[in-house]
């Protein structure tokens, strides 16, 4: 890969850098640019295993301590900017927290519903922006 990069960015051209040896310079920044791919797509891997695993232990919380509770459609929101419109619901289960809530099933089922309808739903009582809503009936 080095050698594909130095050929690419330098055409064979020897430049040299003097340190306490001569290295060729383009082989330098071909190690350099290898290296810094290999950070890039490390940390790419990283971030999203780390994504999916915070996802997971958020599921495992609410499965293990969520609390049940009631909430009440309050608005709907359509987003029509990107290349297929974005359907939005939004309710309330605290008087101070209100959740928007992408509707992404085929019917719009939760962007249909009226407003105050009610929801059920389970939450962190600690955490409550960790909510999810229970099937409709």
């Amino acid at each position: 890969m080095t050698l594909v990069l130095y050929l690419i960015f330098f055409q064979g051209r020897r430049l040299y850098l003097f340190l306490d040896q001569k290295w060729p310079l383009g082989g330098l920044i071909a190690y350099a640019l290898a290296f810094l791919l290999i950070v890039l797509l490390g940390l790419g891997t990283w971030l999203y295993v780390y994504d999916k695993i915070r996802d997971m232990f958020l599921v495992r919380q609410l499965n293990q301590r969520g609390i049940s509770g009631t909430a009440v459609v309050v608005g709907h929101e359509k987003d029509a900017r990107g290349e297929e419109d974005q359907y939005y619901v939004f309710y309330q289960f605290s008087p101070d927290f209100v959740v928007k809530y992408q509707d992404e099933t085929k019917t719009k089922s939760w962007y249909n519903l009226p407003k105050g309808t009610s929801l059920s739903i389970v939450f962190l009582e600690q955490k409550p922006e960790v909510n999810k809503l229970l099937e409709l009936a």
